[in-house]
């Protein structure tokens, strides 16, 4: 198959992305690669005979400046950002604290509350929680952080000149507002 008979496809991730220790350029290729591979396991067909060329808007470093110590990021989070996920915890049905754990450290009481209710692993529930309400917060909250992820989008828009763009999660909202801020050319295909 010769790169004119497959058709760009640009990735937009959602939350929980990080690249740790790799450059902008390298989280986005090995992204891509965890998408290819996953499109053409759907597909029923080797990676490299998929008439698909996969490419990643990386924008992840963006919205986490560092990189993730363990569960208790939860108490790094802003007052907000945690908050965010009391009334998180409260839509899926916890009650409202009266233990002495959520006066100390409401986020925390409230994942390892939705943790147990639903049969989760604490680590990996606090770790999650973390990371999604931190990026969102991040992204909703900072003006700055969100230009940049949507600049990082726009411009892999503009390079990769994609026929499909595929955005999850935050993703969607970060490709949504980067094609209403810039509108991708049209393709010449």
């Amino acid at each position: 198959m010769t790169d004119s008979d497959t058709v760009p496809v640009l990735g937009v991730h959602g939350v929980w992305n990080r690249q740790g220790g790799l450059e902008p350029q390298a989280a986005a290729e090995r992204i891509a690669g965890w998408w290819r591979d996953a499109i053409a396991a759907g597909l029923g067909r080797p990676a490299e005979e998929t008439p698909f060329q996969v490419m990643m808007a990386y924008y992840a470093h963006h919205l986490r400046t560092r990189t993730a110590q363990g569960p208790d990021d939860l108490d790094d989070l802003d007052t907000a950002t945690q908050a965010d996920i009391v009334e998180w915890a409260r839509l899926l049905g916890a009650e409202e604290p009266v233990v002495q754990g959520w006066l100390t450290a409401p986020a925390r009481a409230a994942v390892s509350w939705v943790a147990t209710r639903f049969g989760l692993d604490h680590v990996l529930a606090r770790g999650l929680a973390a990371a999604f309400f931190g990026e969102l917060g991040a992204y909703f909250t900072d003006p700055d952080r969100r230009a940049a992820a949507r600049t990082q989008v726009t411009e892999a828009l503009h390079h990769t000149r994609p026929r499909v763009l595929i955005a999850h999660s935050l993703g969607s909202a970060v490709a949504y507002e980067a094609l209403w801020a810039a509108p991708h050319p049209r393709s010449s295909c």
